[in-house]
């Protein structure tokens, strides 16, 4: 899904950390409810929110120290993962344009 987002817009709607932790954006959908009417609000989450979002994901209701550590280490390793195959997509680029010559 990374892979796919680097190219084209995609959006996934997920209950899964590990799936979560690969977006470039996270956003938050809400949903209020009263007795007359229903509305769905729509949020861009900052990086402090992220962390926390994936913490809930990842711990339930109750957030501790540890889900969030875990949360940050998921969120480093997405974007490391994301860099890294950048570069191999740039480094077999430059090879096949050495080919090509």
């Amino acid at each position: 899904l990374r892979k796919l987002g680097s190219n084209q817009q995609v959006l996934c709607v997920t209950h899964l950390p590990q799936v979560a932790a690969q977006a470039h954006q996270h956003l938050n959908v809400a949903k209020t409810q009263t007795s007359d009417s229903t509305t769905t609000t729509i949020g861009r989450l900052g990086k402090e929110e992220r962390v926390t979002e994936i913490a809930r994901m990842l711990g339930g209701v109750e957030i501790t120290q540890s889900t969030l550590t875990h949360a940050e280490e998921m969120l480093e390793a997405a974007i490391r993962a994301s860099l890294e195959a950048a570069e191999q997509e740039v480094a077999a680029a430059a090879l096949l344009h050495v080919v090509c010559l």
